[in-house]
């Protein structure tokens, strides 16, 4: 399953677009 991967994507990106 790659539910952690996108939980995990979701504040990644947010993370790296408030950067």
């Amino acid at each position: 399953m790659e539910f952690f991967a996108v939980l995990f994507a979701i504040p990644r990106m947010a993370g790296y677009l408030s950067h």
